[in-house]
């Protein structure tokens, strides 16, 4: 009768909690039998919906969203003393988007009465296990996925679950269930995506200066149509972060400082620019600037093509 959804897989949490709704309820009978709360509500509220009979139907739903998280100690009490008398008719159902704590006194309850309750915990995948989920999603469309691919979005996308889900059947789309999703399909219908990657790679080989290795990074965005200018964009906004995070790591900052002083939302972006500043000093890093205005007055006053500046700017910026 009690359901828990909670943890920041947002996606899976999601699909689990429509697959026990439509468990629950027939589609006819669902816009009658159902009642939704999202953050703070007051418990009478909660109590009257959960103590409303069925209509036309043997089951009532009622889902509360980020009640738990919001609720004060007074609203915990209320729901703990009605749980033992709440109907056999009435499937309640907490969602939280975020891990709760696992001595939350709800989830303790739950635990201690698995007749009535049942607790879902949906967590992100690590970085290292993300190209293993990749696979498996795309085998849970109906699709195949190339390693080589997999670890492709992995690292272009990061654990931003959706949107890789997104991508994913995109590319089912594309490549038909019958075919394997390849690289060369990743880098021909998620080019914003790769470029975003191809940029990280392309800082990393200019950090450790392996200026080879750079110039095929930039050949390979230029390759999948991305505009010089938008290159040199990508560039100096990757060099800006870089500026910003040595800045703060060099105050004795955490890599939740840089976080916070990027205002960056995802933990490997952070890390792979926390990463990407230890290979430049505060000094190179301010040539490296004077390098990007350089180029920049070069490319608008004619006296280099794009192409040519930003070939040129890369054997500068391994030099450092």
């Amino acid at each position: 009768m009690l359901h828990i959804f909670h943890g920041e897989n947002e996606l899976l949490q999601a699909e689990a909690v429509t697959a026990l709704l439509r468990r629950t309820l027939p589609p006819e009978a669902a816009d009658f039998n159902t009642a939704r709360f999202k953050g703070a509500v007051a418990f009478d509220e909660v109590r009257r919906a959960c103590s409303t009979v069925p209509f036309l139907a043997d089951k009532r739903v009622v889902l509360l969203q980020e009640a738990l998280s919001k609720a004060n100690d007074r609203w915990v009490q209320e729901l703990l003393e009605y749980l033992p008398h709440l109907p056999e008719s009435t499937q309640l159902i907490f969602v939280e988007q975020r891990d709760l704590k696992a001595r939350h006194p709800v989830l303790t309850w739950a635990k201690q009465h698995g007749e009535q309750a049942a607790i879902e915990h949906f967590s992100v995948p690590k970085e290292r296990s993300l190209p293993t989920w990749i696979v498996q999603r795309t085998q849970h469309h109906g699709g195949q996925i190339a390693p080589q691919a997999a670890s492709s979005l992995a690292q272009h996308i990061g654990p931003q679950l959706r949107l890789l889900d997104q991508e994913i059947q995109k590319l089912l789309t594309y490549r038909g269930l019958e075919g394997t999703i390849t690289i060369e399909d990743v880098r021909r219908l998620v080019p914003y995506i790769e470029s975003g990657g191809v940029i990280f790679d392309l800082v990393d080989a200019l950090g450790q200066r392996r200026p080879n290795v750079a110039a095929q990074q930039l050949h390979l965005l230029l390759d999948t149509g991305d505009h010089p200018l938008a290159i040199f964009g990508m560039i100096v906004r990757q060099f800006r972060l870089l500026v910003q995070a040595r800045w703060v790591l060099d105050r004795g900052g955490t890599q939740g400082a840089v976080k916070e002083a990027l205002n960056q939302r995802h933990d490997f972006v952070v890390r792979k620019i926390c990463n990407q500043a230890r290979y430049f000093d505060a000094a190179q890093l301010t040539r490296a600037y004077q390098l990007l205005l350089d180029t920049d007055l070069a490319i608008k006053t004619g006296r280099l093509a794009p192409d040519a500046a930003l070939d040129l700017l890369i054997a500068q910026l391994t030099s450092l």
